[in-house]
């Protein structure tokens, strides 16, 4: 018997993708996401939106910044926000030395 097939639908700037019951979907990259998603979350952060925690460092500096953006862009961040207190803090210091 045939493995069930299915046609994934897709929109523009992407391609077409068979999807079978016999084997896995190929993985597609389209730099088009990439780009759109790195435009909408500069929007957010100039518009001041959705951030959700502020950085303050020993020079009295605060930045005010999306964790998941943190997270997701440094393990440091990860260990801080999913396994420490910070993680439901509004704000956290932080130390900077230069080497």
């Amino acid at each position: 018997m045939d493995s069930e097939k299915r046609v994934i639908p897709w929109t523009s700037g992407q391609k077409q993708v068979v999807e079978s019951n016999g084997c896995k979907p190929k993985i597609y990259i389209n730099s088009y996401h990439t780009h759109n998603l790195f435009q909408v979350l500069q929007s957010l952060h100039s518009e001041k939106v959705l951030r959700d925690t502020k950085l303050e460092t020993d020079g009295s500096v605060i930045v005010n910044a999306h964790k998941v953006v943190l997270v997701s862009a440094s393990p440091y961040f990860c260990a801080m926000f999913t396994s420490f207190a910070e993680g439901d803090k509004d704000s956290t210091s932080i130390s900077y030395k230069a080497w």
